[in-house]
């Protein structure tokens, strides 16, 4: 059941104005940017599947799962593009140390990896991104880059049999 309340204060007529963008409003290009590109790249994955069989529902052919994602993709994109537009939040800083580090995280580990073997590689690579964030303590790094080296191992080199040495030969 519905109540309503009438109220003689003329506070609570009044409603707050309907925002439209200011003139100098400033739109966070990196997500736009972002974005757009999640919604070409998901256009261009479901036109190259158009070229295969789609098959239906009981028989998928080769070019069903890939238009299914890249048709999800495109919608992400633009759900993003609506998301930035209609957002006044302003563009967070840009942070060059986490980008910096786990750059370099990521090209160690493809240098090492096959050089000094797999424990290196992901030691280096957790170490060095785990630098990119300022309130991790070197004993949580360490321990961190430890369970990941280990796991690494065990899933990638013993489970799956890929061929790569554990520690450089």
């Amino acid at each position: 059941m519905r109540r309503c309340i009438l109220s003689t204060d003329t506070r609570a007529s009044q409603t707050a104005p309907l925002r439209s963008p200011s003139p100098g409003r400033r739109f966070n290009r990196g997500e736009i940017l972002v974005a757009v590109a999640f919604t070409l790249v998901g256009l261009a994955v479901a036109g190259i599947a158009g070229g295969y069989d789609l098959g239906d529902l009981r028989r998928m052919g080769p070019g069903y799962f890939p238009m299914i994602l890249g048709l999800l993709l495109a919608a992400i994109g633009v759900a993003l593009i609506i998301e930035v537009v209609r957002s006044d939040n302003p563009p967070p800083p840009l942070l060059m140390r986490p980008f910096v580090m786990l750059s370099l995280g990521i090209i160690s580990f493809a240098q090492l990896v096959e050089r000094a073997g797999m424990v290196p590689a992901v030691f280096s690579l957790v170490v060095l991104s785990a630098l990119g964030e300022r309130t991790l303590r070197p004993l949580s790094i360490l321990v961190i880059a430890v369970l990941m080296s280990a796991v690494s191992v065990l899933l990638f080199i013993e489970a799956l049999g890929i061929p790569v040495p554990v520690f450089p030969e």
